[in-house]
């Protein structure tokens, strides 16, 4: 399955990089991947096999300093 978020506060590739990090802890993630907009809200699109990845996305994002303003798209 993918799922695509927005995420705000989001303004280098040190925070690419954690919310990559945290992302990836979660159980039955597979790959994470981030569109940086520097001052918007960046796009992070997250491999996964679990239908319930919305709330530890969610609190792994908060973890890393930031906020799931959005989700984009499920499939």
């Amino acid at each position: 399955m993918k799922t695509v978020v927005e995420v705000s506060g989001m303004t280098c590739n040190h925070c690419v990089q954690t919310v990559t990090t945290k992302t990836k802890d979660i159980p039955g993630v597979s790959d994470v991947s981030v569109e940086l907009v520097n001052g918007g809200k960046s796009k992070v699109t997250v491999e996964h096999g679990s239908d319930d990845i919305i709330g530890p996305l969610a609190g792994a994002i908060a973890d890393a300093g930031y906020t799931l303003e959005a989700v984009v798209s499920q499939s």
